[in-house]
């Protein structure tokens, strides 16, 4: 998701640090769609499949054109989308280490980079379920593994 919102906003499909780094300057909003449904799954109207991912599919609420060098409502409204997504992928990253039946979770890519999310779901989790998210980071340095 954060790919082909990077995507749509302008900044290339490897720009999802920037939505990041825009979401804490947005608000909830209620024009803005969920990107996980209540049942717990991605919400398919938003995106539709490529051979390379997924596309995000822009709707009459959000501006076709904004300036981030200009903060206007058309701005605030891509950042409330930035802030939707991050709210979302948090609520969504913590309940899934919920029901997971591993003490030992990984995380990669993408979700290990989202530092919001991390430290979210790591202050929710509740320690009595002895769930540890555990970073790569981690596993090298407990293993002895040896940089040079």
């Amino acid at each position: 998701a954060y790919a082909s919102i990077a995507q749509y906003l302008g900044f290339g499909s490897l720009g999802s640090g920037k939505v990041m780094g825009l979401a804490p300057y947005g608000k909830e909003d209620e024009n803005i769609k969920p990107f996980v449904l209540d049942n717990g799954m991605v919400n398919s109207k938003l995106f539709y499949r490529t051979e390379d991912g997924a596309n995000f599919i822009p709707y009459d609420y959000l501006p076709e054109k904004w300036d981030y060098r200009v903060w206007d409502n058309n701005t605030q409204k891509i950042a409330n989308l930035t802030y939707r997504l991050q709210k979302d992928f948090e609520k969504w990253m913590t309940d899934f280490i919920l029901r997971c039946e591993s003490k030992n979770i990984v995380l990669t890519g993408g979700c290990a980079l989202n530092c919001v999310a991390n430290t979210t779901a790591k202050n929710l989790v509740n320690p009595l379920l002895c769930i540890s998210i555990s970073f790569i980071v981690d596993y090298l340095r407990l293993t002895n593994i040896n940089f040079q």
